[in-house]
């Protein structure tokens, strides 16, 4: 019997998976970043000190645009149950895993320990709201904040799914709308904190959808539209700061659905070495996000205690070459055999996706 992953992996689109990986690096190298400093980096590592914190915002119309997909085509009662049932098995258990490290390495370590009291924040998947009204001091592992604009979009658009049935695109737009106008307001107020905040970042993970909705309906003029669009926004970024902070994500947004749309269009199928390899760390890449700054907090632990000065670059690979290590272990024996579990929970005939299934 093949092993899990590769199962899975099977039923994936590597080209796909290739944008997980560049996201998920561009968020590893960031926080590499943070750790050396600004003054002892070469230009692209300070390229990615100023802009990997984006790669986060990579996973959002991927996600939208992925999730979209399957509810379009499969949104009976049933399908409906087996979308939040694979959310569940997918999510969940790494997740609450993650956090199990968390707590664990903040009591040994005695770090973060005055805000390991609001753990209950994480579980609940609520930071990227407290972060937002009560700042980052008091939250524990803040990178948790995008799981939780990730399954307020899910619960949303899955519920709108079941109510609004082939209407699902008029929820959409409306949602897509709701968020940046929600987002403009919020950044004309001068408020901190607006980039945390779940209701206004979920225009990105609706754009995803509006594609998805676009590619299904086979619409050939997207590709025009979103480019226009891009050029638009940027135009308008540069006429003042709000519309610059309230468009920075639009950015990225309008550039991952084009990239999307022409790997969905042209090379959905198309397979090299180099892809493969890639496409092998996307796969993983719900992992590496949760487990990365572990591991680059114990590598920089290791060197400053051993006095070993270790190269940007070489840091880089080791923290990505040890986590992903970890991740296929944790796939192998945990997390694969817990979406299988899932899977066979199903009662449901399986019914063929508009899309390859990624998740």
């Amino acid at each position: 019997m093949k092993p899990v992953a590769s199962r899975l992996r099977s039923q994936r689109s590597n080209a796909i998976d290739c944008i997980r990986a560049y996201a998920v690096m561009m968020v590893l190298i960031f926080h590499v970043c943070a750790v050396y400093g600004p003054e002892t980096l070469d230009p692209v590592a300070r390229w990615f000190l100023k802009y990997g914190f984006l790669g986060v915002d990579i996973f959002f119309p991927l996600s939208g645009f992925l999730i979209t997909g399957f509810l379009l085509k499969n949104h009976d009662t049933a399908s409906i149950r087996t979308f939040f049932s694979r959310r569940i098995f997918r999510i969940l258990p790494l997740y609450f895993l993650a956090l199990a490290v968390y707590v664990l390495a903040s009591l040994t370590t005695g770090q973060n320990i005055e805000s390991l009291h609001n753990i209950w924040q994480n579980i609940l998947f609520i930071t990227g709201w407290t972060i937002f009204h009560n700042g980052r001091e008091m939250v524990p592992y803040t990178i948790t904040w995008s799981l939780s604009v990730e399954e307020f979009a899910y619960i949303l658009i899955g519920t709108g799914a079941w109510l609004l049935r082939k209407r699902l695109v008029v929820g959409l737009l409306v949602l897509a709308v709701f968020s940046l106008s929600l987002r403009f307001y919020l950044e004309l107020q001068d408020l901190p904190r607006t980039y945390y905040y779940p209701p206004a970042r979920l225009d990105a993970i609706a754009m995803g959808g509006l594609l998805a909705w676009t590619v299904s309906c086979q619409k050939k003029y997207i590709l025009g539209i979103l480019t226009g669009a891009l050029v638009v926004s940027l135009v308008l970024a540069n006429l003042n700061i709000v519309l610059w902070r309230t468009l920075l994500f639009v950015h990225v947004t309008l550039m991952t659905c084009i990239v999307i749309y022409c790997i969905q269009t042209y090379l959905l199928s198309y397979r090299n070495r180099i892809i493969d390899c890639a496409a092998s760390v996307g796969f993983y890449s719900y992992f590496i996000y949760l487990f990365h700054y572990f591991n680059i907090s114990i590598l920089a632990l290791v060197a400053r205690k051993s006095g070993v000065e270790i190269p940007f670059w070489i840091f880089v690979l080791l923290a990505l070459g040890i986590t992903y290590a970890q991740a296929v272990l944790s796939f192998r024996y945990f997390e694969g055999p817990a979406i299988l579990f899932g899977r066979r929970q199903e009662t449901e005939r399986p019914q063929k996706p508009i899309f390859r299934p990624s998740e």
